[in-house]
């Protein structure tokens, strides 16, 4: 057990002598040293005359680390002071930039609007352009019909000033006008063409250029006399080839199966057979009902 060391002091005082009667007492202290076992109860009670240890001076170590503590804290005020700055000067930004946003999306809708604004014009013309477009081809098939009379009959097409499409007794069917004769006495099939002229200077014996038309003869004519009679068509038989009064090849081909008497260069329709099966090739001196065809006036 380490063991306390224990100071005494004593003071002995001398009797003033002559040379020093004008001065203050000398004080002559004597330190004994005493030993004694440790005792935590045993400290001795404070003397005025005790010499008191000075404070250690503070470590250089902790000096330079309270140093950093204080720059550090210094260093974080202006580390938040400067994210408070930046956050209010971003805010600020982003203010800016809604705004700018909120005016591109005003402006975006803005012209979505003008966009459909503008489509709808230009359906419009483009309606309107075929719309002119078609009165023009109108025009100009109506004025091949007139040209094609050296004098038109004004009073058959129009009478009392009111134009039609197809003269009295002829049916319309897309760009057409029919005339399906039935009356006797019934004709050739050169006398029918002849007829045809006759009624109309721009018409002849029907010439069936697509599917369409011939269903739509078919469903107009009936069945007469016998099963060898039929309608004759603007059909005959040039150097082997099958021609339409037009100078066309036929290339549709619409017989019959069999040959319902004996065959000849022209063409019959025969009523209540298949739609594509119905056309006969007939004698041309043969009698049988006919249907002629001309352009329909355009009058629309």
């Amino acid at each position: 057990m380490e063991e306390d060391v224990q100071y005494t002091s004593v003071v002995f005082k001398k009797k003033p002598t002559p040379q020093t009667a004008n001065t203050e007492d000398i004080q002559t202290i004597y330190s004994d040293l005493a030993i004694k076992p440790y005792s935590a109860t045993s400290a001795p009670a404070p003397n005025n005359n005790t010499v008191v240890n000075k404070k250690p001076e503070p470590v250089p170590a902790q000096t330079a680390l309270i140093v950093f503590l204080v720059l550090l804290l210094l260093g974080s005020i202006a580390a938040l002071s400067y994210f408070a700055v930046s956050l209010t000067t971003r805010s600020s930004e982003n203010k800016r930039l809604s705004s700018q946003i909120s005016l591109l999306r005003s402006s975006t809708e803005l012209l979505k609007q003008e966009n459909v604004k503008f489509k709808g014009q230009t359906a419009e013309l483009q309606n309107l352009t075929h719309n002119l477009s078609r009165q023009r081809d109108q025009l100009n098939w109506t004025l091949q019909v007139i040209m094609s009379y050296s004098q038109f009959p004004v009073s058959n097409f129009c009478p009392q000033k009111q134009c039609r499409q197809c003269l009295d007794g002829w049916i319309h069917f897309e760009n057409s006008c029919y005339l399906f004769y039935k009356p006797k006495p019934w004709k050739t099939w050169g006398q029918s063409q002849s007829y045809c002229k006759e009624q109309n200077p721009i018409s002849d014996l029907v010439v069936i250029g697509s599917l369409q038309e011939q269903e739509f003869i078919h469903d107009q004519i009936d069945k007469y006399f016998d099963i060898f009679h039929g309608y004759w068509i603007g059909l005959s038989q040039q150097d082997n080839r099958w021609v339409w009064v037009d100078g066309q090849t036929d290339s549709l081909g619409f017989w019959m199966k069999t040959d319902l008497g004996p065959s000849g260069p022209k063409a019959l329709v025969i009523p209540e057979q298949n739609l594509t099966t119905s056309w006969d090739p007939a004698q041309n001196r043969m009698e049988n009902r006919f249907i002629c065809e001309s352009r329909a006036l355009t009058i629309d």
